[in-house]
């Protein structure tokens, strides 16, 4: 099975380019060209938040006309640039669905692997939080299916990385999530967004990946009061590969994709949990 992950597209209105420099709407029409033509093409692919840049309409319409480029399905989560209403009458049912809580909670089933997609976002504020009844709802999840090698995807990663000031590096919840994945040996990652760089760590028990971002990556610069800005670079996006090993287990490797060519398509150390579920298909 094989999963691109496009992640913090930060898209405006036609025309309009993200802080007036990067020609977002382009960078993900590329990656979409990028997806669709590949030897070996995505089953599906997952966009993990920060959709639009304002979270108005008309830029969360803009991207799904090039969304609906893709020759596959494709699964959408907000991120905190997001609208949730918003993101819900563009997209649902068939790009994503809300609880009866009104988060934009949901589970993708038919595959290899089960992937889960989780509403990190709270509104008005930069930092993620997985509340009460959010928890609540994936502990029912992960109970429902506890054989199932399982991905779930969220915007926000659940830990400090370190590259953008503390003030905006916050997870309400994070202690419970972290003890909830621990308790299930099927987890196979947690793969998340924001940070607008590609990074890969582990977290209790559990393997977490964030994407570069589809429009502009963000610098790197890991002292603490550090001031670092965007960088106009190419996009990127990551390709999650799940496939058998020879010993009859199953492995996740991560892969980071660059449609301009910079640098090629390289392996970033994603290698991930090995779960010894036998599963149908590639």
């Amino acid at each position: 099975m094989l999963i691109a992950q496009i992640s913090d597209i930060h898209i405006l209105g036609p025309g309009e380019l993200f802080r007036g420099v990067a020609p977002v709407a382009e960078r993900l029409q590329k990656c979409v060209h990028q997806i669709n033509t590949m030897p070996l093409r995505p089953d599906l692919v997952i966009v993990s938040g920060d959709v639009t840049d304002d979270g108005s309409p008309a830029s969360m319409a803009h991207a799904a006309r090039i969304l609906s480029g893709l020759d596959m399905p494709f699964h959408v989560i907000p991120g905190n640039h997001d609208n949730r209403q918003t993101m819900l009458d563009v997209f649902a049912p068939d790009h994503c669905r809300a609880t009866p809580e009104g988060f934009i909670n949901y589970v993708i089933d038919g595959y290899p692997l089960r992937l889960i997609g989780l509403d990190s976002m709270v509104e008005g504020k930069v930092w993620g939080q997985l509340c009460p009844d959010r928890l609540n709802w994936l502990q029912a999840e992960l109970d429902r299916r506890p054989e199932t090698p399982t991905l779930i995807f969220v915007h926000h990663p659940p830990v400090r990385t370190g590259v953008m000031p503390q003030k905006y590096d916050r997870f309400d919840g994070a202690d419970r999530l972290r003890d909830m994945l621990g308790r299930h040996r099927n987890i196979v990652r947690l793969v998340c967004g924001h940070i607008h760089r590609a990074t890969h760590f582990v977290w209790g028990k559990t393997l977490v990946s964030s994407a570069p971002s589809v429009g502009i990556q963000l610098g790197l610069d890991l002292r603490e009061e550090q001031k670092t800005g965007f960088v106009s670079t190419g996009p990127a996006f990551l390709l999650h590969h799940w496939r058998k090993e020879e010993s009859g287990g199953n492995l996740l490797v991560t892969h980071t994709v660059f449609p301009d060519g910079e640098g090629g398509t390289i392996g970033v150390g994603g290698t991930g949990r090995k779960v010894e579920t036998q599963s149908p298909g590639t």
